[in-house]
């Protein structure tokens, strides 16, 4: 395969064992996958003969939303769970760094504080600064699959860059001079290495990232109150990788306003703002795709809230995160949308996992 450089990177795709592996973890874990499946169209396994491998973008929104499902920001790939608000919190501290350099230290210092570990570093040189990412002893769920192993560490290293990129307003794609990657250079590299227009320097010890240093010790924009508010460190690297890769796939107006409300951004004047577009098109499109913002925004806040509810957060605690104006109002579209209450909701939850339990 052809890892040359280029001006953007194009079409990288997974192959769909990764996802069957991810499904089955999330199916034991209790994760209804069937219907995250189904949200992103993706065919399940009996209907893929001819079809084309999964798009790494579409791979990565189905690893958050298990992430969220499971409240688990590493959607159960660690033995060590991480909260899902976690990534809010770290999008936050690395957020505030006035330089490229400066969110390299403060991710790698907060990630490490979070797994109880040095698995990150970063080291300067006269004219370079490189991120180290070192899974040898990482506590992976699956260490029993070298394979997945291999595929999880370089999906990791992709949204390190995503995330990094983002927050940089594009200069971390300017900056970067090599790609380290742990897998050995034998036979063809799976096609999601691709995303890399640089080609990778395959079997090294460890992941690196290796940016010019002079570009990352430039100052960068500070994000506002929005852009800090998006769904933490998964949608916000997902955010970048559907900005600058081209997809096998066309994007609807239903799923890019679905991403913009993933990252946090729900009102209807910015979310037509994000796709350059005034809110009577985007109102319009919406109609011929047979759906509208109001639909749209009212089935996200519900599959929102039955994700805080499975982690039992409180209802008012949820009504408050989504904006609602009192308990009643969010009990009252909850029941429309599922025909039964929250609580009734909770109720199930309970039922559900104290069967689980004595089993």
């Amino acid at each position: 395969m052809n890892l040359a450089a280029a001006s953007r990177p194009a079409n990288p795709t997974v192959a769909w064992r990764e996802l069957d592996a991810l499904a089955r973890q999330a199916r034991s874990d209790g994760v209804d996958i069937d219907a995250i499946l189904e949200r992103y169209a993706i065919p399940q396994k009996s209907g893929r003969r001819g079809a084309d491998a999964l798009a790494l973008l579409d791979y990565f929104k189905i690893e958050r939303d298990i992430a969220r499902s499971l409240d688990d920001l590493t959607a159960h790939l660690s033995t060590r769970k991480l909260t899902y608000r976690t990534g809010e919190f770290v999008m936050r501290q690395i957020g505030q760094s006035p330089t490229l350099a400066q969110a390299m230290v403060k991710l790698c210092d907060y990630f490490n504080m979070m797994h109880a570990g040095q698995y990150n570093t970063v080291q300067e040189s006269k004219k370079t600064i490189t991120i180290s990412i070192d899974d040898r002893n990482f506590p992976y769920t699956m260490s029993h699959a070298p394979e997945q192993v291999l595929f999880t560490g370089e999906c990791v290293q992709i949204k390190v860059h995503c995330l990094l990129d983002s927050l940089s307003n594009g200069l971390a794609a300017q900056a970067l001079t090599r790609v380290g990657i742990v897998r050995e250079p034998q036979g063809e590299a799976p096609d999601h290495l691709s995303f890399w227009t640089r080609s990778p320097l395959l079997g090294q010890s460890v992941y690196t990232l290796t940016y010019n240093l002079k570009l990352a010790k430039q100052s960068i924009p500070a994000p506002d109150d929005l852009d800090l508010s998006s769904a933490g460190v998964l949608s916000r690297a997902i955010s970048q990788l559907e900005r600058t890769t081209t997809t096998h796939r066309r994007l609807g107006i239903q799923e890019r306003v679905g991403t913009l409300f993933e990252e946090g951004i729900t009102d209807q004047e910015q979310v037509a703002s994000h796709l350059n577009t005034s809110v009577a098109t985007m109102r319009r499109r919406l109609t011929e795709a047979g759906t509208s913002f109001r639909k749209l925004l009212s089935d996200h806040r519900i599959r929102v809230a039955e994700d805080g509810l499975q982690r039992q957060h409180s209802i008012r605690q949820i009504t408050e995160d989504l904006g609602y104006s009192d308990i009643r109002a969010f009990n009252r579209a909850f029941k429309r949308a599922k025909g039964i209450t929250p609580h009734e909701y909770s109720r199930q939850l309970t039922r559900k996992g104290e069967r689980k339990s004595s089993h």
